[in-house]
């Protein structure tokens, strides 16, 4: 309650680094919407900044709403996810995803030098049509449970006569 009737000039100067002033002027001149993610360094939290304009019951502009909604844990786990998400693309490992399908969803660069495809030409097709068995071109079959990361570690040995031996470890998991 102590903020109410306050100008919002006096509250921006207590959110350091923002510029709330500049967002609600925004937001008067354009009646759009403003969102932006902020960084509050002091408390190490994370803030979804929302100001919109606030309609009477008359339906006329008489000011703005300005929200912030704690999104810190949001953060931290998009930042988890990039982290995996980096293993898994510069893994050199084989490793795809499916859908139920057997669709491509996902394809990394151990994947394209093992299979021979580039990401480009993997996503979207089926693992049917891109893997066949080995008595048909020499390429190994991940045949598998629908909806699986499929992580391949080959190691091919090339003898002479055209011979090759597979020393094959795959793990899955469910996604």
């Amino acid at each position: 309650d102590s903020d109410v009737g306050r100008s919002i000039t006096d509250l921006a100067e207590r959110l350091l680094g923002i510029e709330l002033v500049d967002d609600v002027n925004q937001v008067l001149h354009t009646l759009q919407r403003r969102e932006r993610q902020l960084h509050v360094a002091q408390h190490d939290a994370w803030y979804l900044l929302c100001v919109l304009p606030y309609r009477t019951l008359e339906d006329v502009i008489d000011g703005v709403v300005v929200t912030f909604v704690d999104i810190t844990e949001l953060k931290a786990s998009e930042e988890q996810a990039a982290r995996l998400a980096a293993i898994v693309t510069s893994s050199q490992d084989a490793i795809y995803s499916q859908t139920l399908d057997r669709v491509i969803t996902s394809w990394n660069a151990g994947a394209e030098s093992v299979y021979g495809y580039a990401a480009e030409e993997a996503l979207g097709r089926s693992v049917d049509d891109l893997l066949v068995p080995i008595d048909r071109t020499g390429l190994f079959l991940a045949k598998g449970i629908a909806n699986l990361v499929f992580i391949v570690l080959v190691e091919v040995l090339i003898v002479p006569v055209f011979v090759v031996l597979f020393d094959l470890d795959v793990g899955s998991w469910p996604i």
